[in-house]
């Protein structure tokens, strides 16, 4: 299955790092009886700033899937109105969560390049 492949890259990697973003969802989803949140997590290529890996928690393998397969590959920073587009097609209640919480994680980057850029300066 797709989610399931290994992906290239490891913890050790000094160009790879883990970014979290996070929405609430509202109480009309199926997602608020179990999560309350909508949480997406990426690996992104620091040098790159391509997400090479990335998962979240849906009520469904299909939804999951669709969100996954519209990060992988995207760049994080010139990327994002492709994403957004992509997220404006997923009719469902929490699709205002998803957007919050990719926002939240390009910002989560964001913050991220902006120290690394401040300390390399150092």
């Amino acid at each position: 299955m797709y989610m399931d492949e290994m992906r290239p890259f490891s913890m050790d990697d000094p160009d790879v790092a883990l970014f979290v973003g996070y929405g609430n969802t509202p109480t009309n989803s199926v997602l608020w009886d179990t999560a309350k949140m909508v949480i997406i997590v990426a690996i992104i290529n620091i040098k790159t700033d391509i997400i090479v890996d990335a998962s979240i928690n849906m009520a469904t393998k299909m939804s999951e899937n669709y969100i996954v397969r519209g990060l992988i590959g995207k760049n994080i920073l010139t990327d994002s109105d492709k994403v957004l587009e992509g997220l404006s097609r997923y009719h469902a209640p929490a699709q205002k969560s998803l957007i919050v919480a990719y926002k939240a994680l390009i910002n989560r980057y964001m913050v991220f390049q902006g120290n690394n850029k401040r300390n390399s300066l150092q």
